[in-house]
């Protein structure tokens, strides 16, 4: 999926974490189409974490004056995946959950 400020990326969204919160943080871009939101698209992206998933993560947090820090590591911790969240915030010079 590429947006229309150019950043391409590749949506796949576990099932674990589609519950109400998931859904109801979700964008609709059109009719039934929905975009995860940028704290629940990196926590996707972690739960993949294939060697494109980590670029993306990095794109996503080029936007990281709209990511709501608090949800994310909330979210982080949910999926069980803090470690590795925070190996990569370490990397890309963003702050740790």
């Amino acid at each position: 999926m590429k947006s229309k400020r150019g950043l391409e990326i590749d949506l796949n969204t576990p099932m674990l974490l589609l519950d109400e919160e998931f859904q109801g943080r979700a964008r609709r871009v059109y009719r039934n189409l929905y975009i995860p939101s940028l704290e629940d698209l990196i926590v996707t992206k972690l739960m993949s974490l294939e060697r494109k998933d980590y670029g993306d993560i990095k794109e996503v947090f080029k936007f990281a004056d709209k990511i709501d820090f608090d949800y994310l590591c909330r979210r982080v911790q949910q999926a069980n995946l803090k470690r590795e969240f925070n190996r990569i915030a370490k990397r890309i010079g963003v702050p740790t959950c």
